[in-house]
């Protein structure tokens, strides 16, 4: 289990197994290559590059890239971690700022992710990945993009989802995925298309989330494998055209939630006996 290190003014020559000798890119921390357990911190700074996940983690033992936003383990200075898909910051240059296709046991914390032509991240097949401290910016599709039919058990927690008319979390598939075990929680969801869309994948929850002003709606399902559900609980889910909807009656169970202001709360979703509809009342 090695540490490796980021940052700008580093060099991809580098062994990148201290501060003093970091590698420039995230790819070249990436292509040492990383193994199971390792970390990679990432120095405060502006990364023009899409991140492409080569390697996978193992149970217990994920590769952890964290951006370092105090400084404490980098610079000693701090700042925002970003990651980009834009050369001039005007227009997206890459379709994705991280990609994988098939890589397991992965973690992503404290990061800045903006202006891609497709999702900011996207994994394909990936199972076992966490993604916390996100700040999701604008993208021109969805934001973070979980497909495929081997998807399993992303978790996704404490991040921020600054939609625009895009769909914030998209997990989906051409067919039935049953039992995903995903999880979203903790996460604020201000604005948007759609805040959450599970398309044929069953098996998710969401919970202690605050869902705002989605154009279209705050969770959505459809096409779940007749049994499937998702489970959705202590949420706030206010001022959106549909709160909760679902395609087929029961693929949503809610419970402990507040919805204020929707247009519509519920569509094909029943009623929680804890649910509520009082007004948010924010500190």
């Amino acid at each position: 289990m090695t540490t490796y290190y980021v940052g700008p003014g580093g060099n991809n020559a580098n062994a990148g197994t201290s501060w003093a000798l970091r590698k420039l890119t995230l790819n070249g921390a990436e292509d040492i290559p990383v193994a199971a357990g390792d970390t990679v911190y990432v120095g405060p700074g502006t990364y023009r590059e899409t991140l492409t996940v080569d390697v996978s983690g193992s149970a217990g033992s994920p590769i952890t890239y964290i951006g370092d936003y105090s400084g404490a383990n980098t610079d000693g200075v701090g700042g925002v971690v970003r990651i980009t898909g834009s050369d001039n910051d005007q227009t997206a240059a890459r379709a994705y700022c991280i990609t994988a296709s098939g890589k397991n046991y992965r973690s992503f914390t404290n990061l800045l992710l903006d202006t891609t032509s497709s999702a900011l991240a996207n994994g394909t097949n990936c199972t076992n990945w966490t993604i916390s401290k996100l700040l999701f910016g604008l993208s021109a599709a969805e934001l973070l993009n979980c497909n495929g039919a081997s998807q399993a058990e992303w978790t996704v927690r404490n991040c921020f989802f600054n939609a625009g008319s895009a769909i914030s979390i998209y997990f989906n598939h051409s067919s039935g995925v049953d039992n995903a075990g995903h999880v979203v929680e903790n996460c604020i969801f201000p604005a948007g298309y759609v805040g959450i869309y599970f398309l044929r994948v069953g098996g998710g929850t969401v919970r202690n989330c605050l869902i705002n002003r989605c154009s279209l709606d705050g969770i959505l399902t459809n096409a779940l494998t007749t049994g499937q559900i998702v489970t959705v609980g202590n949420c706030i889910i206010t001022g959106c055209d549909t709160g909760l909807r679902a395609i087929t009656g029961g693929e949503i169970v809610e419970n402990y939630n507040t919805l204020y202001g929707n247009t519509t709360s519920r569509a094909n979703v029943s009623v929680g006996a804890n649910s509520v509809a009082y007004p948010p009342l924010f500190d």
